[in-house]
């Protein structure tokens, strides 16, 4: 096993020299092994995003026993026709990447019957043909105001940043809960740049008049953080009977502190070890996943219904069932801000 370590090391090495010097990889064929092609991106602005993901590729293989007999295969996004010859000179028997939705598009009519599984999280890639692993914000939404009306919610408000994120999840939330005889539900999309102060005393104006059991924000950057502190500020006691909720940024390691969010409802499906981005996490899932197929199958080839087990995987961050359209289905669990942490509500 530790030669095999070193060997996989040593390949991981000269196949990184190669793609970033001359764009193509001279790809040795070992008989038995399953290669797997890591797709990120190795040149141009995104190259220190592409090395960490092969990082956490490298972990996994050192740190997973169904991984033994995987061999890794980092390819260069950067150019798509170069990277689709990369991909047909390979043969690999399955495919990690790209991070973004174009290119995951764009490979779309080469790699016929070979698994790809992205790390993008655009539903609109969801076909059949791909794998779309990434985290979606709207299947968090749905679980968490389904929650909420459970525990008896019924009036909300959704404070949605202007950009295409708060435009999916304003779309999805009409499609799942404008039906809904139980739920009432109104919705503010705010800019991306400052507000000002007339547009924030016109939503808090709003925000009174509709008298809503419930606040979601679901997105946790530093904007929305400032703009829920004057809303906060503007309307003091309005806000001490408003349950807030949010998506899973909210538990953010930063914000454990912070008695202003005491209450707040939110997604998580955290690692316990903590320490992975998203994007890596998704890497240790896919690859760890690949390596479990292949023990349980005994082959070095795959097909796209290997991948489809109704019991799922258990992930880093929880449990994962790949479906055949492409979309993956996760478990998000509810915690409730304490200002001195987070406790389990529900999922």
């Amino acid at each position: 096993m530790m030669g095999q370590t070193r060997c996989i090391v040593l390949l991981l090495w000269v196949l990184i020299i190669g793609i970033v010097q001359t764009g193509h990889a001279n790809y040795t064929k070992t008989p038995g092994e399953v290669k797997v092609g890591l797709l990120v991106p190795l040149t141009g602005p995104h190259a220190p995003m592409g090395q960490k993901l092969i990082q956490a590729a490298q972990r996994t293989l050192f740190g997973h026993p169904a991984t033994e007999d995987l061999v890794l295969y980092p390819m260069d996004t950067h150019n798509n026709e170069r990277l689709v010859a990369d991909i047909q000179t390979l043969t690999p028997s399955a495919l990690v990447g790209p991070v973004f939705s174009q290119e995951a598009a764009a490979l779309k009519p080469a790699i016929k019957d070979i698994p790809l599984f992205t790390l993008s999280n655009d539903q609109s890639l969801v076909d059949g043909s791909i794998f779309v692993m990434g985290f979606a914000p709207q299947e968090e939404a749905n679980q968490l105001i389904t929650f909420s009306v459970e525990k008896g919610l019924r009036r909300f408000i959704a404070l949605l940043p202007d950009n295409n994120y708060g435009h999916v999840l304003e779309r999805s939330l009409k499609r799942d809960f404008e039906g809904n005889p139980l739920v009432t539900l109104e919705m503010i999309l705010y800019p991306m740049d400052e507000s000002t102060p007339e547009q924030i005393t016109l939503w808090m104006q709003k925000i009174e008049a509709f008298s809503p059991e419930a606040l979601f924000i679901p997105d946790a950057s530093a904007l929305s953080q400032k703009l829920l502190s004057t809303l906060q500020l503007m309307g003091d006691k309005q806000f001490r009977r408003i349950r807030l909720l949010g998506l899973s940024g909210w538990d953010h390691p930063s914000l454990q502190n912070n008695m202003g969010l005491r209450g707040l409802w939110f997604t998580s499906n955290m690692s316990k070890k903590g320490t992975r981005t998203i994007q890596e996490s998704l890497v240790f899932d896919i690859i760890s996943m690949i390596g479990t197929v292949h023990k349980k199958q005994d082959r070095h080839q795959f097909e796209k219904k290997d991948f489809l087990d109704p019991q799922g995987f258990l992930g880093s961050r929880g449990q994962f069932v790949l479906s055949a359209d492409g979309s993956v289905k996760r478990s998000w669990v509810i915690l409730a801000h304490t200002g001195q942490g987070a406790r389990v509500m529900g999922g």
